[in-house]
């Protein structure tokens, strides 16, 4: 069995725009998604992923118009292991990020960073600022100050990630990796993940089945792959095919 690829999953499924802006819509601090015009959204970092999830990726990159405000970039990783490493990355990745824009002498974006965790240690169990670290964190901040908005999946219900739209099944496919139990009868499930394959097309249905058959959790990648079977019931066909190829 493959080792698990929970970041190319995550950056495959972040390739597909409808899914993006979801995500974004449902993870962004309310007051700068109201702010952001998500229709404009452009990825802009350079490392893609096939849908055999074949690269690992380091970290994706958004860019968006603001309402008169300018740009906004926003920065996002997947972890499925605690790091206690996270801020001083995050640090790393906002000044690669602002490099171009003070090179081309632009007026400097408002970066925002989330972070998505699916780990088995949970809570996610280290802080989302950088100031939090200082021995003096009041001054600390007063120099350089940083945080990362966790989304820690082991925390959310089945319930409240499928309010996320067309992101709603690349969430809950992270959350249950380790697992394959769903909180909820499959029937609660079918309208999104449909409506997503929908918007996105079968390819995502395919790497969906491929990130389950590369979970380290054999069992667990069983589940998923029959729930998807369950869940998708008008892509059965393609499905029972795409298992007799493998």
């Amino acid at each position: 069995m493959a080792t698990s690829k929970y970041d190319s999953f995550f950056s495959r499924s972040m390739e597909y725009i409808a899914i993006a802006q979801a995500f974004f819509e449902n993870h962004l601090p309310k007051r700068i998604c109201l702010l952001a015009k998500l229709n404009t959204l452009v990825r802009i970092d350079r490392t893609g992923t096939s849908e055999k999830l074949e690269k690992r990726h380091r970290d994706i990159a958004y860019e968006a118009q603001m309402k008169e405000l300018g740009q906004l970039l926003i920065q996002t990783e997947q972890q499925s292991q605690p790091d206690r490493m996270i801020p001083v990355r995050f640090l790393k990745y906002a000044a690669d990020g602002l490099e171009p824009y003070m090179q081309e002498r632009k007026v400097l974006p408002l970066i925002v960073q989330l972070l998505l965790y699916n780990g088995e240690n949970t809570p996610y169990p280290y802080q989302n600022t950088l100031q939090a670290y200082y021995g003096n964190p009041e001054l600390g901040s007063e120099e350089l100050a940083l945080r990362f908005h966790l989304i820690d999946l082991t925390q959310i219900s089945d319930q409240e990630l499928l309010r996320g739209g067309h992101s709603a099944p690349m969430t809950l496919l992270l959350k249950h990796a380790r697992d394959g139990s769903f909180e909820l009868g499959v029937d609660a499930y079918k309208d999104v993940f449909e409506a997503c394959i929908a918007i996105v097309g079968d390819q995502y249905l395919f790497t969906m089945l491929n990130y389950a058959l590369t979970l380290n959790n054999v069992k667990a990648g069983e589940e998923i792959f029959h729930f998807l079977e369950e869940v998708l019931t008008t892509k059965k066909d393609a499905i029972m095919n795409y298992g007799q190829q493998l």
